[in-house]
């Protein structure tokens, strides 16, 4: 009696019952950037955990990129993009004329095994005093076809 007790006090104490299996409280998560030779390479629609958060990304001749983004019922179209190695850049330019900084970077993201290519898009909010930066993966889900 006295031994079960013992086990039982055990137990408790580090939080686990005999057979129960303890996991890890994080999930080992990474990304890479990935710079390709080509920008065609990087053409396709790439969405976000809110399905209605889409960045489409076309290259035409030349490699002269054009992207729009969709976040809702929003429409953005990237003014001056750029590319640089694997970060995406420009002015995100509304209809109604408002315009924001864009800014991510193409890259393979390792979520606990899970392997995806997508784009790391820095989103800035908040005023002069506190700004807050969210960096939100967009996964690629469709490439043009050729």
């Amino acid at each position: 009696m006295r031994d079960l007790l013992c086990i039982a006090l055990c137990a408790l104490l580090l939080g686990a019952t005999p057979g129960q299996v303890i996991r890890p409280k994080f999930m080992p998560k990474t990304f890479q950037p990935v710079v390709k030779a080509h920008a065609q390479e990087y053409a396709g629609t790439y969405v976000g955990v809110d399905t209605t958060s889409i960045v489409d990304v076309q290259v035409g001749a030349g490699d002269k990129l054009a992207v729009s983004l969709h976040e809702g019922a929003k429409d953005w179209a990237l003014r001056d993009p750029s590319l640089k190695g694997a970060v995406l850049a420009g002015t995100a330019v509304a209809r109604d004329g408002k315009s924001k900084k864009f800014e991510a970077v193409f890259g393979q993201r390792d979520l606990n095994g899970r392997h995806a290519f997508g784009l790391l898009v820095s989103q800035t909010s908040g005023g002069a005093n506190d700004i807050l930066v969210n960096r939100l993966f967009y996964q690629l889900k469709a490439t043009p076809k050729p």
